[in-house]
């Protein structure tokens, strides 16, 4: 099962009644695909819908070749990963709470460390 789906189960599951069992890296590994996926859906649809952009751009003028900004820095890609993008931030940032609160709970780690 990938992460993405394994976080979306945990987030959606009753846990009034049960123990809740959270693994940080669950999180950073959804992360991590959402980017992927993003990426991947951003650079299509510029490809589709603006193509000329990827041909020719002040980037790509400059140094000669694009990055990864180009596909999802465009119309109509920007405005589906602009919130793709948000729920990436939130998963990371829920990956560092959890991860925190792990190394907060193991009584084995020194401060530091």
């Amino acid at each position: 099962m990938s992460a993405i789906m394994h976080v979306l189960k945990n987030m959606m599951l009753d846990h009034s009644n049960s123990q809740i069992l959270y693994q940080p890296e669950s999180y950073g590994a959804a992360g991590g695909e959402l980017l992927v996926i993003t990426m991947i859906l951003s650079w299509a649809l510029t490809y589709f819908f603006n193509h000329d952009v990827i041909e020719s751009n002040p980037l790509k003028d400059r140094v000669g070749y694009n990055n990864l900004c180009v596909g999802w820095d465009t119309n109509p890609a920007k405005y589906v990963a602009a919130p793709l993008f948000a729920f990436i931030i939130f998963i990371e940032s829920r990956y560092c709470q959890l991860d925190y609160w792990r190394a907060h709970l193991d009584i084995s780690l020194r401060p530091f460390q």
